[in-house]
C-alpha cells in the first residue's frame, strides 16, 4: 500500500509538472506562417497586391538607409485568447523585425474581429532601437492622424499606406537620411512624400491670416474674463485692477482650463525583438 502512495504521488508530480511546462506553449499566441524574407502578411485578405508591393518597397529603402530597419504589416481576422498588444508583440518577436543588433523594426497590426470594437482594431510596436527618438514621441499621433478615420471606415488599404509612408519618413528624420520619392504615396498619389508634423494635419495659411487669429483669440479671452470671471470675481471679495490682482478672503483661486484629452485606440508598448 505505500508503494502504491509513492507511485501516485510520484504519477501526480509528474502530471503537475507537465502542466506548468506547457503553460507558456499554451498561451502563446496563435501566430500565421512570418516568412523571414517578407515583411507583410495579409493573413484576413484585406489588401491589395499594389499596397503590399508599397509597403515592401519602402521597407525596402529603410532597410538599405536606416541600418536595417523594417516596417512590417500583419493582418488577421482575429487574435483568439491574446490581447491586441499582446499578439502584436508576440508577432514582432517570433517575425524578427529589424535588425537583431539596432533592434529597430517596427510592426502594424490590423485585426478584423475585436471583443473591445466592433470594428476590429490595430496596434502599432517598435523596438528599443527607437526609445526616446521621434517615432517613441510621436507614435498616437501618427496613428490618430493616418491610420483612425481609415480604418474605420474600412478602407484599409489607405490606412496602411499612409500609416507606413508617416512611419517612414520619420524613421528617415531618425537616421537622417532622404527616402526617394518614388517609393512613397501621399493620399494614394505615386510618386509624392507625405508631410507629417507632431500635430495633427492642418492647412497652411498666411501671416496675416495667423495674426489675425491670435488677435481674435485675444479679444475673445477679454470679453470671457470683462463678462464672466470679474463679475464673479467681485462677489469674494477680488478683481482685476490697475496693479494685478486684489486678494480676496479665500486667498488666491486658480485653476487649469483643460480641454478633452486626445483619444486613441491603443497605447504602444515597446517589445523587446530579436
Amino acid at each position: 500500500m505505500k508503494q502504491w502512495k509513492r507511485v501516485s504521488a510520484l504519477l501526480l508530480s509528474l502530471i503537475v509538472a507537465a502542466a506548468v511546462l506547457c503553460l507558456p506553449a499554451a498561451a502563446a499566441s496563435q501566430l500565421p506562417q512570418l516568412p523571414s524574407d517578407q515583411c507583410v502578411v495579409d493573413d484576413a485578405n484585406v489588401l491589395s497586391a499594389a499596397t503590399e508591393e508599397h509597403v515592401t518597397a519602402v521597407s525596402a529603402q529603410l532597410q538599405q538607409q536606416c541600418s536595417g530597419a523594417t516596417i512590417a504589416v500583419l493582418t488577421v481576422q482575429y487574435t483568439g485568447t491574446s490581447t491586441t498588444e499582446a499578439y502584436a508583440t508576440d508577432a514582432f518577436n517570433t517575425w524578427g523585425v529589424g535588425s537583431a543588433s539596432e533592434n529597430n523594426g517596427v510592426l502594424l497590426l490590423l485585426v478584423m474581429e475585436s471583443p473591445n470594437y466592433s470594428n476590429g482594431d490595430y496596434y502599432l510596436c517598435y523596438g528599443d532601437g527607437f526609445n526616446n527618438t521621434d517615432l517613441d514621441k510621436q507614435t498616437s499621433t501618427l496613428l490618430q492622424s493616418y491610420m483612425e478615420d481609415d480604418f474605420d471606415a474600412g478602407n484599409y488599404d489607405s490606412a496602411v499606406t499612409k500609416t507606413t509612408d508617416a512611419v517612414a519618413q520619420v524613421i528617415a528624420g531618425i537616421y537622417g537620411v532622404t527616402l526617394s520619392a518614388d517609393s512613397t504615396v501621399s493620399d494614394g498619389v505615386p510618386g509624392t512624400v507625405p508631410e507629417y508634423s507632431a500635430g495633427a494635419p492642418a492647412q497652411r495659411g498666411s501671416v496675416l491670416s495667423v495674426i489675425l487669429t491670435l488677435i481674435l483669440d485675444v479679444l475673445v479671452v477679454v470679453l470671457i474674463v470683462c463678462l464672466v470671471i470679474l463679475p464673479i470675481g467681485r462677489g469674494f471679495g477680488w478683481g482685476w485692477g490697475p496693479f494685478g490682482w486684489h486678494w480676496g478672503p479665500f486667498g488666491w483661486c486658480g485653476a487649469w482650463w483643460v480641454g478633452p484629452r486626445p483619444w486613441y485606440r491603443r497605447p504602444h508598448r515597446e517589445p523587446h525583438g530579436q
